[in-house]
C-alpha cells in the first residue's frame, strides 16, 4: 500500500538497513513508482547506494564508495523539495539537484523495481518511508535505534511477523507488503536479523 505518500515533487524520505551481498549489477532497494512514468528508486549500482528516477533511470543522487558486503549499512535517501541527499550509516555521502518526477506513488516495491527485474541480493530490515524531509538529526537518531514516531511516517515495516507472505506496516496507515506476490515460491527467506542487539528485529 502506498496510503499518504507523498507528490513526487514533495519532501520524502526512505531508510532501511541493508546488509548485500555482492557489488556487481543494479539491484533495487525500494521502489517507490506510478507505473513507470514517475517515481523513485533506491538502489545499488555496482555496489554504490544510488537513487534515480523511475522514468529513464536518470540519477538523483549517488555515494562514492561501494557498500562493503556482508556488513549492515543503513541507507537513507531525502528530497528536500530543492536536493537530494543520500546517507550511509549516519553520514552524507551524496548531494543533487535533478527535478524529481511529478507523479504521486501508486505502488511501492522492495528488493526488486517490478517484481522481474534489479532483485537485490541480500538482507534487508527496517525499511522506513516518511513523507518529510528527515534532518541529519533524525538520520542519525534512526541509525542509533531511535524511535521513529511522527505524523510523517507513511511505512514501517519490521518483518517481524510468523507470516511469511506478509510484512505489516506498524505507521498505523495499513501500506501492508505481500511478499512475492503473494506466491510461496517467489517469497523471500526469512531469517534471524543479526543487526545489533538495540536495533534488531527477527
Amino acid at each position: 500500500g502506498t496510503a499518504g505518500f507523498p507528490f513526487g515533487l514533495a519532501a520524502h524520505t526512505i531508510t532501511l538497513w541493508v546488509k548485500p551481498r555482492r557489488a556487481a549489477g543494479d539491484e533495487t532497494l525500494v521502489a517507490l513508482r506510478k507505473d513507470y512514468q514517475s517515481g523513485v528508486q533506491l538502489g545499488l549500482q555496482d555496489g554504490v547506494p544510488t537513487a534515480w528516477r523511475v522514468y529513464a533511470r536518470r540519477p538523483y543522487v549517488s555515494a562514492s564508495d561501494p557498500l562493503a558486503v556482508e556488513v549492515w549499512h543503513h541507507v537513507a535517501y531525502v528530497y528536500d523539495g530543492a536536493e537530494h541527499h543520500l546517507y550511509v550509516d549516519g553520514v552524507e555521502r551524496g548531494t543533487g539537484t535533478l527535478e524529481p518526477n511529478n507523479r504521486t506513488s501508486t505502488g511501492g516495491w522492495l528488493g526488486s523495481l517490478d517484481g522481474e527485474r534489479w532483485f537485490f541480493q541480500g538482507e534487508m530490515d527496517r525499511v522506513r518511508v516518511w513523507s518529510e524531509a528527515r534532518t541529519p538529526e533524525q538520520i542519525a537518531d534512526d541509525v542509533a535505534g531511535g524511535d521513529p514516531s511522527s505524523e510523517a511516517l507513511v511505512l514501517e515495516l519490521s518483518f517481524d511477523e510468523t507470516d511469511e507472505l506478509r510484512a505489516y506496516d506498524r505507521s498505523g496507515r495499513r501500506n501492508h507488503a505481500t511478499l512475492g506476490d503473494g506466491f510461496p515460491e517467489w517469497a523471500p527467506e526469512r531469517v534471524p536479523s543479526d543487526l545489533p542487539s538495540d536495533l534488531a528485529t527477527d
